[in-house]
């Protein structure tokens, strides 16, 4: 709660002039203590929902960064073996094939989330069905199939996601 009238008079001026912004009546209201203001509650459900979006945007992209980071680290291998300079740049080459696989489709869909979807999605099938030991595959193909998950959901709430970068970048009040 505030402590004096003129920190209840700021806190009563903070909530008039958001309820305005919003253009909607709000009779809940949230009081924040690290800002010291008070929040009407549906401004804070809005907020948190555009937080949830934009993570929805973000998750699957950074995931496949850091996904061909955890592959390239295993192709590492092939230093220190004693063999010529030329085979072991062929070497670090066939090791990191899965890896540039990854970046380009990251590339081709950082923009085009359906793309991500469907891409990954063969992609994932595709290592699956070249493996060997099938169950031991399963730790390269689920984080695949996984991202190609994100991206589906990421594509299915567009809408959603748009409207959040909107808010972000102050287009939309």
């Amino acid at each position: 709660m505030p402590s004096s009238a003129s920190d209840a008079e700021v806190a009563l001026k903070n909530k008039n002039r958001i309820m305005a912004q919003a253009g909607q009546k709000v009779k809940s209201v949230i009081y924040c203590l690290p800002l010291g203001i008070q929040v009407p509650k549906t401004i804070t459900m809005q907020l948190l929902k555009y937080i949830l979006l934009l993570s929805l945007w973000w998750i699957p992209r950074i995931f496949s960064i850091l996904f061909a980071l955890f592959l390239a680290f295993f192709s590492m291998d092939v230093f220190g073996q004693g063999d010529p300079a030329w085979k072991t740049a062929l070497a670090l080459l066939m090791h990191n094939i899965p890896t540039i696989l990854i970046v380009v489709v990251l590339v081709f869909s950082w923009k085009r989330s359906w793309l991500g979807a469907i891409c990954f999605f063969i992609t994932g099938v595709t290592f699956f069905l070249l493996m060997p030991n099938k169950t031991n595959s399963l730790f390269l193909v689920l984080p695949i199939l996984g991202t190609s998950l994100l991206f589906f959901l990421n594509w299915t709430f567009r809408a959603g996601i748009k409207k959040a970068k909107d808010a972000y970048n102050g287009e939309e009040q």
